[in-house]
């Protein structure tokens, strides 16, 4: 059949390159008359079937220690991760959340930040669900009895940065 194909496409002593590829990716992609498999489709089937197996396979390794973040309501007390020193110290509010519900809305002074979940942190002793942003009064965002967020007396690493 692929000498068919050959001598159909040789044109004065050359081959036409491009109806020949065409051809024969119509040809590799359509079953037999007969209605089975070609062989390049059966290799396409099972590989296809071995990535999906593969994806299972790997999904449920992730989901066995994956564990899922509780959404965060507006108005909720969070910490924020410093992007540069990857510590936990800013505490805000969550002003709004996105659509996706996976990112936030925080005000940091007069500027709006948006951070996905896995960069905030719910204060779980204050839940400040009553704070209202529409009165002038400026509110903490935690009591001075709290304690602080644990450090370590480790000597932080300074940091290289090339411009």
């Amino acid at each position: 059949m692929l000498k068919n194909l050959v001598k159909k496409l040789w044109i004065s002593g050359q081959l036409d390159w491009e109806g020949f590829d065409g051809a024969l990716l119509e040809w590799r992609s359509i079953p037999r008359e007969d209605g089975k498999l070609s062989l390049d489709q059966k290799e396409l089937k099972n590989g296809l079937e071995q990535r999906r197996f593969e994806l299972n396979k790997v999904n449920l390794q992730y989901d066995t220690r994956a564990r899922n973040n509780n959404p965060l309501n507006v108005r909720d007390c969070v910490r924020i991760q410093n992007e540069i020193s990857k510590l936990w110290g800013c505490q805000r509010i969550i002003h709004s959340i996105h659509d996706s519900g996976r990112s936030y809305v925080v005000l940091i002074g007069s500027r709006r930040y948006v951070r996905n979940r896995r960069y905030l942190r719910p204060i779980r002793s204050q839940q400040q669900s009553a704070i209202d942003f529409g009165s002038g009064v400026k509110h903490s965002p935690l009591k001075p009895t709290d304690p602080l967020p644990w450090r370590s007396n480790q000597m932080k690493k300074k940091i290289f940065r090339f411009t």
